[in-house]
């Protein structure tokens, strides 16, 4: 059976998922026949796109445009959407298909979202338009109407603005995994390579795929905590020191580093992937927003039934004005110029830390640094 007809397989559990995100996320202004007739379409060009050579983007563009056009213009509706295209096209594909489908699916996925928002974009500006014409007669209401109209654009262009970050951090990795594939075919079609050679490839393979994996987690994590759900938790009790420890060698490696953990063991619940990223996100924004010359502190340390986890920089720092709003979804400081990023970050390490009980706290001087501290209930 071939690649396209064992994604098809899984078609109507998508169409099945589909239709759910449609029914729960929005109003659609069509009969459901047609909606579920047209979603198994979609399926069928979704599966087409992910095996055609090559990539064919403006097609996995217009399968976004076609699911916008079956919502009634829902904020959840492209993530729901999105989300059961990604659990499901390839669930029935062993691991090692799924992971070497992983960057085709991740180019589909963005290009599906890319569309659905262009189409969402072009529909709320043209309906603000009407409502305007029709009902604001007086200069006051033409006024308001522009607001709308103007913060309508702003949100339409951060969430733009977000795609073109999020393509932009995805293909790095997708490089080296291509990079360190071509390398290892280059080197098998002439002679057998040693074991050592073949394992420091499939290291880099694996990091870029992990790398790849933690964005599209972050996203997802983004895109429930949008929709008001609760982060799904796998819980365990595990000591701080080493995966604080681990973290750091990752993300600051070449970086100057003061990294300062306890003698006793300090142990906490929480979820283990969502710590990590917690502290990478951290660390990343301290190495992104710090000269290099300059030191990055770590600090761990107890306090009565709390951890304390410290991340302190000494570079450009956050306006105190800005400090009440820095961890609101797609939120830049206006010292981040400059600096790629979506504006997800700190939002996300809030929302993890609070789901764990936890408190996040920053503190920042322009041009001098910011120190950010999470406390965590050591139980809860």
């Amino acid at each position: 059976m071939s690649l396209r007809d064992r994604l098809l397989a899984n078609q109507k559990a998508l169409v099945d998922d589909w239709f759910r995100g449609i029914l729960t996320s929005s109003f659609t202004p069509r009969p459901l026949v047609e909606v579920r007739a047209k979603l198994a379409q979609l399926t069928v060009e979704a599966v087409d796109v992910l095996v055609s050579e090559p990539f064919l983007a403006k097609d996995a563009r217009a399968i976004g445009v076609a699911l916008a056009e079956l919502h009634y213009l829902n904020a959840t509706a492209a993530a729901v959407t999105v989300r059961a295209l990604g659990h499901q096209l390839t669930n029935n594909l062993p691991p090692e298909e799924v992971i070497a489908l992983q960057p085709r699916m991740v180019e589909l996925l963005a290009e599906v979202v890319a569309g659905f928002y262009a189409a969402s974009r072009e529909a709320i500006l043209n309906e603000q338009d009407e409502i305007r014409d029709a009902l604001f007669v007086t200069r006051q209401q033409a006024e308001a109407a522009h607001e709308a109209r103007v913060l309508a654009e702003t949100s339409a262009r951060a969430r733009s603005q977000l795609l073109g970050h999020v393509a932009h951090d995805l293909r790095s990795p997708l490089t080296s995994i291509k990079g360190q594939a071509d390398l290892l075919s280059q080197r098998l079609r002439r002679e057998v390579p040693t074991v050592e050679w073949l394992q420091a490839r499939v290291n880099s393979i694996c990091a870029a795929a992990d790398r790849m994996h933690g964005m599209i987690s972050e996203l997802l994590d983004a895109a429930r905590l949008e929709v008001g759900e609760q982060l799904e938790l796998a819980l365990r009790r595990v000591e701080v020191q080493p995966i604080v420890a681990d973290v750091v060698e990752r993300e600051l490696a070449g970086r100057l580093a003061e990294l300062d953990l306890p003698e006793p063991a300090i142990f906490v619940t929480v979820d283990v992937a969502r710590f990590e990223r917690v502290l990478q996100n951290l660390l990343s924004n301290a190495v992104k927003f710090s000269p290099r010359d300059t030191p990055i502190e770590v600090r761990v340390r107890d306090e009565e039934d709390t951890v304390v986890v410290e991340v302190r920089d000494f570079g450009r720092g956050i306006p105190t004005q800005e400090l009440p709003r820095i961890t609101t979804p797609f939120y830049r400081a206006s010292t981040a110029g400059g600096v790629p990023g979506t504006g997800l970050g700190l939002a996300g390490v809030k929302a993890i830390v609070e789901q764990h009980h936890g408190t996040l706290a920053i503190d920042s001087v322009e041009g001098a640094g910011t120190r950010v501290a999470i406390r965590l209930p050591l139980q809860h």
